[in-house]
Order: structure tokens, then C-alpha cells, then sequence
């Protein structure tokens, strides 16, 4: 950073950047004061890089005491939502109006090679007692049983640099009064994204989603997936109607194919693959493809994968494996989420409606970064990427969000103003020399 002198024009692009990605997305939303609110609490992230209401607050550098914004910005995420009843998908209007805008920001990222990658995630509170209802949930973690709540994420690869982008997000609680099932909360999901990018892409989803009802519904809505399968799912051969188990299933296709991948921790792979044409009896009158992959990365058992897409000119089985392997993005992105931003560590609000604003606020600031990530030949992105140097760690890491979340943080660490101007509005302002020598 000390060759650069100035901070004065990135500062202010970057500020802009940040109320016209808040305008944009708060659009609708019903008082000015929430809108402002959207855009405080979307600048204060990006600004700190915290869930943490005090360092949010601090870093909106008001001429009020901490206390004071710190107490404003509580009861305003709580008071966000109030007066909304639960639905099923979205327990509230202005966290959809969030959502439904921000989507149509981010269209132009999907076309008909993204793959959605879905994660059944967790924010865990461990020692909590007295959060509004608090569930009993698994972590993903480390597989033990504590208290917290459910998530739905949902990620998009970008067309240009593949980093994840979220579509879709969600916190509920089993405990909640109107509660129908966690399948519905999914399927709410597929049918959100249906809705907003029609047909477009593939679903990547782990076998969490090994279920005749998301066959179905993928079937019903035309959309295609890639499922890992459990060993206790029976098929039936296409052509035979031979009902058996899955892994018996699996041990007679033929491998026909060979090619290297690389998996999650980026170790060369060699994969020994096959495919088989195959019926569900609980989905009757379709037919899917079994796909069997063989690897030292699962060295007792096979890889069994289920899809609906048709094999054609290039090699199916690779492009089947490839989808699927992508989809671990998401548990990177997610990763991100809690890490850098300490989205379950530093979550101390106490309402459920908070957690679900908040979260949802997160998760378009993250969108934005994913957004900003994805244009890595602009002068903006360099000197961000530059600004975070002194901040990476000797991490190995694949996503290009921690630089970019860091360098936005140590840029705006030299913004003397914070968000609003002498008037108290929130307008992109002048600032001073900013020497970093």
C-alpha cells in the first residue's frame, strides 16, 4: 500500500458504488428510513467486515456517541419485518422486496451453463438459551447436535470468473408456530429460482436431496439436476425394470471413460466413469441416468450420481462429475459468510426477525462483493486487491471474495466521513488528501 498516495477517488467510487447498489435494492421498500437504514447497514459491512453491531456502528463514524447508532441500528434491524406474518418461503415483504431486487441485479451473472449450488447450512449458538426460537439442529461442523437455526443457501457461478454469487437465502426454525417441513422450505427455494431464472442452468445438490419429492418437483417445473445418491436407494434397470439397490446397480456399469479432475482441495483425481439408463418407482413414466464414478478420492465406494440431463456430443460422465464437483463452491461461499464476517460468531442479536434481516443483508453485500469480483480487468478491482495485501494471510485459498472483502475494509478505513454528509444525508461526499505513506 505505501506506493500508493491517494485513497481520495476510490473512496468515493467505492462509496457510490455501495448507496447506488442500496438504492437500487431497497427500492420499494416502504419509509425512507428503512431504505436508509438498507444502505447504512450495507456500507457498515462492507465498511468493517462484521456482523457486530458495534463495529458496524463505528465504522458509519457518526458525530453522535456509539452508543447511540449502535442502539438506532438494533432497533431498526428488529423493527424491520414488524408487522408481517410468516409464510412459508419469506416470513416477511421487505426482506423479498431485498431479495427480488437484488436478483435482477445480478441476472445478467446467469445463463444456461450456471450451476445453482445448494447447501442445507447451520448457524450454530451453541451455549444459547433465550434466542426466539431457538432449534435443536446438527452441525455441519462437527455432526454434534446443538442449538441454533436451519439455513437454505443457494449459489450461482458467475458466467466470467465462476465465483459463487447467492441467489437465494433463508433462516428458519422447526420451533416457528406456522412450520410445515425443511422439504418445503427446499422446494420453496427451486420454485423461487424457477420463477426468477426460469429453465436456465444446472442444480448441483448432495444427497441430502436423495428424495422421490425434489425428483418430482425438478421433473414437474422441467429443470435439470445433478443429485448424489444414497446406498440405500432401489432403481430400476430401463430396459431390464430390474428393481435392485443403488450400489448393486452401480457395480455392474461399465467404465467406459477416464480423465483427471481436480477435487475440493485441488489434488489431481484420475476418475474411471460409466453410466447407466435407469427408472425410480416413485417417480413413474421418467427416466434418469445413473452416473458411476470410481476414485481414489472414495477409494471403498463409487460416486453415484443421478441426472436427468441427456447424454450428448461430449463426454457425459465428465460433464456430469463436473457439475457436481462445483457445487462444493457453496460450502466455500458459506464458509466466507461465517469467517470473514463472523456471521455466527459475531451474531448477537437476539430476535429472529433480526437474524433474518441481517442475514439477508449480508447475504446481497456478499453479492455485491461477488459482483465487483467478477470484473478482475478493471482498475477499480486491482487497486482493491492491491489495498488487501498487507491484510492476506499465508491462506489457502481459492476465493477471490477474502482479498476483495479486505481491501474494500482497509480502503474504507481511510474514510473520514463515514456514509452521510454535513446535512446528515447519505450522498457521496469529498474527502481530503489521504496520504498512506
Amino acid at each position: 500500500m505505501s506506493s500508493i498516495n491517494n485513497f481520495n477517488t476510490i473512496i468515493n467510487n467505492m462509496k457510490e458504488k455501495s448507496i447506488k447498489f442500496s438504492k437500487k435494492i431497497s427500492k420499494g421498500i416502504d419509509t425512507k428510513k428503512r431504505r436508509d437504514f438498507v444502505s447504512e447497514m450495507i456500507y457498515g459491512l462492507l465498511a468493517s467486515s462484521s456482523c457486530y453491531l458495534s463495529n458496524i456502528a463505528r465504522s458509519l463514524k457518526e458525530e453522535i456517541t456509539l452508543k447511540a447508532t449502535e442502539k438506532r441500528l438494533s432497533r431498526n434491524l428488529d423493527e424491520f419485518n414488524n408487522g408481517n406474518e410468516y409464510t412459508s418461503t419469506y416470513e416477511d415483504v421487505r426482506n423479498k422486496i431485498l431479495l427480488d431486487n437484488y436478483v435482477e441485479e445480478v441476472r445478467n451473472k446467469i445463463d444456461e451453463n450456471t450451476v445453482f449450488c445448494f447447501d442445507p447450512g447451520d448457524i450454530g449458538k451453541k451455549h444459547a438459551e433465550k434466542l426466539e426460537n431457538i432449534d435443536t439442529i446438527k452441525d455441519g461442523s462437527t455432526g454434534e447436535y446443538i442449538q441454533g437455526y436451519n439455513t437454505i443457501e443457494v449459489v450461482g457461478l458467475t458466467k466470467n470468473e465462476k465465483q459463487p454469487i447467492p441467489v437465494y437465502t433463508r433462516v428458519f426454525s422447526t420451533k416457528e408456530e406456522k412450520f410445515i417441513s425443511t422439504s418445503k422450505e427446499y422446494i420453496e427455494a427451486i420454485k423461487y429460482l424457477n420463477k426468477k431464472f426460469g429453465k436456465k442452468g444446472v442444480y448441483a445438490l448432495d444427497r441430502w436431496f436423495d428424495d422421490q419429492k425434489y425428483f418430482n418437483e425438478f421433473v414437474k417445473l422441467g429443470l435439470e439436476f445433478v443429485i448424489r445418491m444414497k446406498e440405500i436407494r432401489k432403481v430400476a434397470n430401463a430396459k431390464s425394470g430390474i428393481e435392485e439397490n443403488i450400489k448393486r446397480k452401480a457395480k455392474r456399469v461399465k467404465m467406459k471413460s477416464s480423465y483427471t479432475y481436480k477435487d475440493k482441495k485441488g489434488i489431481t483425481r484420475t476418475a474411471h466413469t460409466g453410466y447407466m439408463k435407469i427408472t425410480i418407482a416413485e417417480v413413474p413414466g421418467e427416466v434418469f441416468y445413473l452416473v458411476v464414478i470410481k476414485s481414489e478420492e472414495f477409494p471403498k465406494d463409487p460416486m453415484m450420481l443421478l441426472t436427468n440431463m441427456k447424454p450428448g456430443k461430449d463426454d457425459f460422465t465428465k460433464m456430469v462429475n463436473k457439475v457436481y464437483i462445483r457445487r462444493w463452491k457453496v460450502e466455500e461461499y458459506f464458509r466466507f459468510k461465517k469467517q470473514e464476517f463472523g456471521f455466527e460468531k459475531e451474531l448477537l442479536v437476539r430476535s429472529l426477525n433480526s437474524i433474518r434481516t441481517l442475514n439477508m443483508l449480508l447475504t446481497v453485500v456478499i453479492g455485491f462483493i461477488a459482483m465487483f469480483s467478477d470484473k478482475q480487468n478493471q482498475v477499480q478491482y486491482k487497486i482493491v486487491f492491491k489495498a488487501s495485501e498487507s491484510l492476506r494471510k499465508n491462506e489457502d485459498i481459492t476465493l477471490v471474495f477474502y482479498a476483495v472483502a479486505r481491501g474494500l475494509k482497509e480502503i474504507f478505513r481511510f474514510n473520514l466521513k463515514g456514509l452521510r454528509n454535513k446535512k446528515g444525508k447519505i450522498k457521496v461526499g469529498i474527502e481530503g488528501q489521504i496520504s498512506l505513506l
